[in-house]
């Protein structure tokens, strides 16, 4: 399972009211097979629209969600972009350079084999860049950003 943090593409479109070939490119940007592509396979011109986006598992986003400054992740939402690159700013600052953790691997007798993947060395600090991204993004485009 995982979290993928994005900028608010619904958002957008809806912001693009009255501009449907810059909604549906904004759409394909996301989903480009099934929206934004002509009938050759090209994009409307100048419309293409390349989004951030974070994925990460849902361990590595409860340990991610706590150096935010929040206890319980919250495993579907959305922020003001301004909000979240602000607590991003802030952990960026305080948080140490993380240390590699290792791949722990628990059996259970007659049960599911459950493995929590290791990070490497400097991993938060790499998440923490590609959040800061994703909410300068959104900021820009003048979203917010949601999870799923």
């Amino acid at each position: 399972m995982s979290v993928t943090i994005s900028p608010d593409i619904l958002g957008l479109v809806a912001h693009l009211d009255g501009d449907p070939i810059a909604q549906r490119a904004v759409i394909g940007s996301r989903f480009p097979r099934e929206y934004a592509e002509d009938e050759d396979g090209s994009y409307p011109t100048g419309y293409r629209v390349d989004l951030f986006e974070l994925n990460v598992s849902n361990v590595n986003f409860a340990v991610l969600w706590g150096e935010l400054g929040w206890h319980e992740p919250d495993w579907v939402g959305s922020m003001p972009a301004g909000e979240l690159f602000d607590r991003v700013v802030t952990a960026t600052a305080l948080v140490e350079t993380d240390l590699s953790s290792e791949t722990v691997v628990r059996k259970a007798p007659g049960g599911p084999t459950m493995i929590e993947c290791g990070r490497p060395r400097g991993y938060l600090q790499e998440k923490l860049r590609a959040l800061a991204q994703v909410a300068r993004q959104a900021m820009d485009l003048g979203v917010g950003v949601v999870w799923t």
